[in-house]
């Protein structure tokens, strides 16, 4: 494993289990740490919750569409 500073994060938004799943599977064999969430509430409390100095540096994949609070309007907050 990498150490912290050069790690390869991906904070993965997706409300289809299964595709998160795949989605999440691919990433890890990729060597990517993936935090995993199924709405955009729980996205913006997993970015808060990011380990110091990743939330700046974590490539955010979300579906555009789901439950809760929809991604999109998450970022204005």
């Amino acid at each position: 494993m990498e150490n912290g500073s050069n790690e390869r994060w991906v904070l993965l938004a997706e409300d289809d289990g299964a595709l998160r799943f795949l989605l999440a599977s691919v990433l890890r064999k990729d060597g990517h740490r993936v935090l995993e969430v199924p709405d955009g509430e729980q996205l913006v409390v997993a970015h808060a919750a990011l380990p110091p100095g990743r939330n700046g540096r974590t490539v955010v994949l979300s579906d555009l569409s789901m439950p809760i609070v929809d991604p999109a309007s998450t970022w204005i907050e």
